[in-house]
């Protein structure tokens, strides 16, 4: 097992100090919106959820570093899995993939 001295590690600095909370606040806000636009658009049509990922992952990380950044991302994963896996599984949920996000009406009548 080799060790090596702290000095040759050195210190790597995270950037989160030098962005103020106002800033990320807004910045936040703004991606946050983007992104569950969406993400609604992905969760209930056939496109897969998994093209968001870099997304949901890279953005907050950058904003508020890897601790907040790696829950926002594993929370985005699951609950969108879980959604994805209800419309899978449930006859309400493919009838409901099947006409789309966007229509209003579940009922199962043709035109």
């Amino acid at each position: 097992m080799v060790f090596f001295p702290s000095s040759c590690v050195g210190k790597i600095s995270s950037g989160q100090e030098e962005i103020p909370y106002q800033v990320k606040i807004f910045v936040s806000v703004f991606v946050l919106v983007i992104l569950e636009i969406f993400t609604y658009i992905a969760a209930n049509t056939h496109y897969i959820y998994f093209f968001l990922f870099p997304f949901w992952n890279l953005f907050p990380t950058a904003i508020h570093g890897p601790n907040i950044g790696a829950s926002v991302f594993l929370t985005y994963a699951i609950e969108i899995g879980l959604y994805k896996l209800y419309h899978l599984l449930t006859p309400h949920g493919r009838m409901r993939m099947k006409k789309g996000a966007f229509d209003g009406s579940f009922s199962s009548s043709g035109s």
